[in-house]
């Protein structure tokens, strides 16, 4: 007995173990914690569940429309449970039917699995409760971090983005080449869209370097930003304007939306209102209506 309270008492002066800080350095700003975390699922399977039923009517399969159907019910139950204050039983369902999608690439490529670890990570912790709640608000902050991070990382290893040969490969790509078109010299889009595809391509000009070099600086760029407390707003704004401008390039709406769902975590009080809501329905009517316009043209 004495030597159990004595371990007890060692504890509480040693204080949180290792994992306890590092998520507890990503502690929010005393915002409701369940609050944000309920209204992110909530709004993260209205997201999968409007992609999903977008891909079952364009790829005409079943499939989809059914993971669609059942992520909108789940988030229904998320926004029905949030009010007695715990999620238990619609999670489940939503880790199930994320993960389901996540095995048919290259159709949902690899956002269905970032949103499947999402859901996973929260279903860990079922019951979601008002105390578990800032612990995975945080491990979705760090999950910003890691994602930016990891992207810049890859880039600079592979060391494609230096001499900027991976966007020079994707001149006749027309997500690509209308950017390129911008920032290079008329003489030297010419000479790469006539260019042998075998040989070697690269950027030459001072405009094509800093557009390419860019892209994953401003990716590591925005994780130490996130990282460092007392940077994190302008690493929130930083981060959404990097988001943006990547999936305008690239047109990932998919995942682009995601990942602003998870940056906003950095702000709770942005799901303290509904403006968040109307952001997620608004942009899936406006990205509706441009695959109604112009079919194909956005990869989700």
């Amino acid at each position: 007995m004495e030597s159990s309270i004595s371990d007890s008492r060692m504890t509480e002066e040693r204080g949180p173990g290792p994992a306890a800080r590092i998520l507890g350095f990503m502690d929010g700003d005393g915002a409701d914690d369940f609050r944000t975390i309920a209204t992110f699922l909530t709004l993260l399977c209205l997201h999968v569940g409007l992609r999903h039923l977008h891909l079952g009517l364009r790829e005409s399969q079943s499939i989809f429309l059914a993971s669609g159907a059942i992520a909108l019910a789940v988030a229904a139950g998320c926004a029905f449970e949030s009010r007695r204050g715990r999620l238990r039983w619609s999670l489940p369902f939503g880790v199930g039917t994320v993960a389901l999608f996540a095995s048919h690439k290259p159709a949902l490529g690899n956002h269905a699995a970032l949103e499947s670890l999402l859901l996973l990570a929260v279903a860990l912790a079922v019951p979601v409760t008002a105390a578990r709640a800032g612990t995975i608000a945080a491990l979705f902050r760090w999950s910003c971090v890691l994602l930016f991070l990891h992207s810049g990382m890859q880039k600079i290893v592979y060391g494609a983005y230096f001499n900027g040969s991976f966007l020079a490969r994707r001149i006749h790509d027309d997500r690509f080449a209308w950017v390129l078109d911008l920032a290079l010299p008329k003489a030297e889009f010419a000479a790469l869209q006539s260019a042998d595809p075998l040989g070697p391509m690269v950027l030459e000009s001072v405009g094509g370097l800093l557009l390419s070099n860019a892209v994953y600086l401003s990716e590591v760029g925005c994780a130490l930003l996130l990282a460092i407390p007392s940077t994190r707003r302008l690493g929130l704004f930083a981060s959404v304007l990097t988001v943006i401008g990547i999936e305008v390039v690239a047109r990932e709406v998919g995942f682009g939306l995601t990942f602003i769902l998870m940056l906003l975590l950095f702000r709770p009080q942005t799901y303290a209102g509904r403006g968040v809501v109307a952001f997620v329905i608004g942009a899936h009517l406006a990205l509706g209506v441009t695959e109604v316009l112009a079919p194909g043209v956005l990869l989700w």
